[in-house]
């Protein structure tokens, strides 16, 4: 076009006359030095020329006055031979001055190259770009957020014991199943106190069975206990009537009540009840119960199917009970929770479709839909937190997946959140990188038999992708959606993409 051949002459010039002042004022200060010499050789150098130097041809005659030294630079004239090349430059380009953009017509369209107006010959110029072809089809409105990718469950397993590590059986990235060993505890003297507890159980039982055949214990079911039951609760009515009518004081009435309850208690047990305690069994019973709760608390299992993370225990460390082990992730359904705009959230409904792009993973998009919505609005942030549900990102649940570290979502990375906020049917849309803004108005540049056509448009919605375009172009026309910066109208274009080179029919 007319202002790249201009800028290209400009640039050209420019630098032909910073390269003669350059010139300049080398040899100037190659015959200051040589002045510098004549001084100190004396009077016989005065005389003497200046060998290698040139000095005639770049200054007028020097004057020598008292040691001083006037030399007029010859700079005036360099300005002066360069003046008629400017005033070229600006006679052959003004006439083209203009002519990089169309003269609008009254439909706000280029007017056409017929009548000579905005078409000029490009020569060998050409611009590669690439094009995109105006559809009509769906704009998805949608509501771009951030947030943070979250695991299903993710637990930190804690120490319930002391004791020394023995072993570790997975390391971090490990999958394991629920129920599977991951750290064993020294046990030894657990298992001791175990066989201890599992010894007293088995007196106690035997003491319950000679307990059993003896009439020593007496019969709970029996009717004699039963009369005493009804005596004693018919006590404790007559108490409760003499207490309302006031003839009892307060202390009187909660003794005989204490002495109702004992004799319930006494009553009503069971013949079991009592042999099970008179032998001991229930104690023994609940002593072995809490040996073998320690001695299991010594071998630390995975309480679901997941991933091991942030394991640091060692063979031989000492651990106390409470400290953490390692933390397990549930890796079998992602969510992301982000943060919307109040302004905003009312557009969002559960159930939702979302698209989520992983800043490790720029090239892949995983869907979802909106599994929640948090009814209360952060009083500092002005947001709502919303949960993404994830489809189709879970790894299998008996083996690692074979993509694991590769392509596959992990618990706390960043992400951007595409939510649809609703569907605008049949629009003409172009991609947004079309879009260009020029003389405060938005164009597109269209191809048409290999030159590039300057389009007044009118832009419609948007979302991140696409644009709605309402006039300037219609369906089928093709638009340079890169390159086009620095284009004029009807300049000859080359389309094409990384690895093709075709010119534009």
């Amino acid at each position: 076009s007319s202002r790249f051949i201009m800028s290209q002459f400009v640039a050209l010039t420019l630098e032909c006359k910073s390269r003669i002042l350059g010139a300049q004022r080398r040899r100037q200060t190659a015959f200051r030095l040589t002045l510098r010499k004549r001084r100190r050789a004396g009077p016989q150098g005065e005389s003497a020329q200046p060998q290698g130097f040139g000095v005639q041809t770049l200054v007028r005659p020097a004057i020598l006055n008292g040691g001083s030294v006037r030399m007029r630079s010859r700079r005036q004239h360099v300005h002066v031979l360069s003046l008629p090349l400017h005033f070229m430059l600006f006679a052959l380009l003004f006439p083209a001055w203009d002519c990089g953009r169309p003269a609008d017509t009254e439909g706000g369209q280029t007017a056409g190259s017929a009548g000579g107006s905005s078409r000029m010959s490009t020569g060998e110029v050409i611009f590669p770009v690439t094009i995109a072809v105006a559809e009509r089809k769906n704009l998805v409105k949608q509501v771009r957020v951030s947030g943070v990718v979250r695991a299903r469950r993710e637990v930190e397993v804690l120490a319930r014991t002391d004791g020394d590590v023995v072993e570790v059986r997975k390391r971090n990235g490990d999958f394991a199943h629920a129920g599977e060993v991951i750290v064993r505890f020294d046990d030894r003297e657990l298992r001791l106190a175990l066989d201890r507890a599992e010894t007293g159980l088995l007196g106690a039982q035997i003491e319950y069975k000679s307990l059993g055949s003896s009439e020593a214990v007496f019969r709970g079911d029996s009717a004699r206990l039963q009369e005493r039951l009804a005596e004693a609760r018919l006590r404790l009515a007559e108490t409760e009537e003499a207490f309302r009518q006031g003839k009892m004081s307060p202390e009187e009435y909660l003794r005989l009540k204490r002495t109702y309850e004992t004799d319930v208690a006494y009553y009503s047990v069971h013949r079991e009840d009592v042999m099970a305690i008179k032998s001991g069994l229930s104690q023994a019973r609940e002593t072995y119960q809490r040996a073998k709760m320690d001695w299991e608390a010594s071998q630390v299992k995975a309480p679901f199917n997941g991933y091991i993370a942030d394991c640091t225990v060692r063979q031989g460390m000492r651990m106390r009970g409470g400290e953490k082990l390692f933390k397990l992730v549930d890796a079998s359904r992602m969510y992301v929770d982000v943060d919307v705009l109040e302004t905003e959230v009312g557009k969002i409904s559960p159930g939702s479709r979302a698209e989520v792009v992983a800043n490790a993973f720029p090239g892949r998009a995983f869907s979802g839909i909106v599994a929640a919505i948090n009814p209360v609005v952060d009083p500092q942030l002005q947001t709502v937190k919303v949960t993404i549900e994830l489809s189709g990102t879970h790894p299998k649940t008996k083996a690692a997946p074979a993509d694991w570290g590769r392509a596959r979502l992990l618990a706390g990375m960043f992400a951007t959140v595409s939510v649809e906020t609703g569907i605008l049917r049949d629009r003409l849309l172009v991609p947004r990188e079309a879009l260009l803004v020029r003389d405060q108005r938005t164009l597109v540049f269209t191809v048409e038999e290999g030159l590039a056509k300057w389009c007044y448009v009118e832009v419609g919605e948007q979302n991140e992708e696409y644009a709605e375009i309402k006039s300037g172009i219609k369906v089928g026309d093709k638009v340079i959606t890169s390159g086009h910066y620095t284009l004029a109208h009807d300049a000859k274009v080359q389309v094409g993409s990384p690895g093709e080179n075709r010119v534009a029919e």
